[in-house]
């Protein structure tokens, strides 16, 4: 089978040797310029390059990212602050700061790159354990990759001291040598003083990323990186089945890291073809399809596409996920998933009081870890999981209303849903629900939605406990 390895990068050849010795033909394209357009679904993909037409099984992107230096800014036309770049930070001149706490910066004046969250809590835990004070400011907590929360535990036992901050403010003086923050979580103000900040380094976007995103019809991130910022895609998870990334930045993997994240793309290449039969999938009625394009708008897997032998919209299968969102939001009632002889989730004790609909990515793991704790402490209680929160329709919670008192939703935190968009979508069918209860007089606060990790089950326990 050829594998096609678009883009320059330093591991290139490693993708190259590693794809040979696993017995694929691998087929290298570093010009990412030279690609016009991609079509087909994974096993039978047709790169349509300036040279010809190539058909590949499956593409892994390995454009390499550059980082630098992220200085923080105040207001516009003011000195940027001059940190010290996590990169380069050095523990033993760090550890000389004997008076004043080490403080770490993330996400600021933009989201840092997922991959460094690993590398500041790391130096974090190491100048801890030099018994010195160290603060870690974040505006957003990650716990998706492997190994993540426990070095998160590693650290608070060690002392560091986390702070989930919404707005931060920062004033330096020159002559003291010492920063000023202003630190707010919407609810309390600190002030702290340092002369060691330590800001995460940021990724340069260059142009190679963007056309190879426009062109192989990839979900990309605010600012244009494809999947560095999304914790959940580790390590290489891309909207579309059979497209692989390999989207890496300076620092990010050295040595035995770098040999396992080449392995694992490897092995999630064999995965793509393991999976081609016998999958759950979405499936177009002609008869009913009115061409609307509506599904091919929101599928964010790229799985539709318009057949114009018979003029209307097909179904990539090979590329679906059967998220359901095209199933929910179809105008003609035209597209159905087509299952396969996959246990349905969902238990049979209905007992009529709380229905909970859970994406199976989030909140249905959430949920199953205190599984039993809910029906020792609830006996109404009827959890249902479902692939996406986009599967789900204002028509199924109307429906479970009919036999439930409450409708409880929990789908994917932002920017950490496996199909993009579809917790936002299980919002707006709530929101839209809500509004039909107002509407006729009834009362809203029968129909919550909680967005939640699978690290998160006191959340969701504790909206339940709300609730029933």
């Amino acid at each position: 089978m050829n594998i096609a390895i678009v883009g320059k990068s330093g591991v290139n050849k490693l993708l190259y040797d590693q794809f040979l010795a696993e017995g694929y033909t691998p087929i290298l394209i570093e010009n990412v310029n030279e690609v016009v357009a991609l079509h087909g679904e994974v096993g039978a993909f047709s790169i349509c390059t300036l040279q010809g037409t190539l058909e590949v099984s499956c593409i892994v992107f390995a454009e390499q990212a550059k980082t630098s230096k992220s200085y923080g800014e105040n207001q516009e036309g003011q000195t940027p602050l001059p940190t010290i770049s996590l990169l380069e930070a050095n523990y033993n001149r760090l550890c000389e700061k004997k008076n004043m706490p080490i403080v770490f910066l993330m996400d600021y004046p933009t989201e840092s790159p997922a991959f460094m969250t690993r590398i500041a809590i790391a130096k974090a835990l190491k100048i801890a354990g030099k018994r010195r004070t160290v603060i870690y400011l974040t505006r957003f907590v990650r716990t998706a990759e492997k190994g993540l929360e426990n070095l998160y535990s590693q650290a608070r036992i060690a002392g560091v001291v986390f702070v989930k901050y919404n707005k931060f403010s920062a004033e330096y003086n020159w002559e003291a040598d010492m920063f000023t923050l202003q630190i707010s979580d919407g609810y309390e103000d600190l002030t702290l003083n340092t002369s060691a900040l330590i800001s995460s380094d940021k990724i340069m976007i260059n142009e190679s990323i963007d056309k190879a995103a426009s062109v192989l019809k990839l979900k990309s991130v605010q600012g244009g990186v494809i999947d560095n910022n999304r914790s959940f895609l580790f390590p290489d998870y891309t909207n579309r089945k059979g497209i692989h990334v390999f989207s890496y930045a300076d620092n990010e993997f050295q040595g035995e890291e770098l040999a396992l994240r080449i392995k694992s793309i490897v092995s999630n290449v064999k995965n793509d073809f393991n999976h081609l039969t016998n999958h759950p999938y979405a499936q177009v009625d002609p008869t009913k399809c009115t061409v609307c394009y509506t599904c091919y708008r929101v599928c964010p897997h790229a799985a539709m596409v318009l057949d114009n032998e018979i003029s209307a919209m097909k179904n990539l299968q090979n590329n679906c996920y059967a998220c359901g969102i095209c199933v929910s939001v179809c105008p003609a009632g035209a597209i159905s998933i087509i299952k396969n002889d996959k246990v349905e989730k969902s238990s049979s004790n209905k007992t009529g009081k709380l229905k909970i609909f859970c994406c199976e990515n989030s909140g249905e793991i959430a949920i199953r870890k205190l599984y039993n704790q809910l029906l020792n402490d609830f006996e109404s209680i009827d959890i249902t999981a479902i692939v996406c929160g986009g599967d789900l329709s204002a028509a199924m919670i109307l429906s479970a209303l009919q036999d439930y008192t409450k409708v409880l939703v929990a789908v994917c935190i932002d920017e950490a849903c496996q199909h993009f968009e579809g917790n936002q979508r299980a919002v707006k069918q709530v929101e839209r629900v809500k509004g039909m209860l107002d509407a006729a007089g009834m009362d809203t606060a029968n129909i919550e939605v909680v967005k939640l990790s699978n690290a998160m089950p006191q959340v969701v326990f504790d909206y339940i406990s709300s609730m029933v």
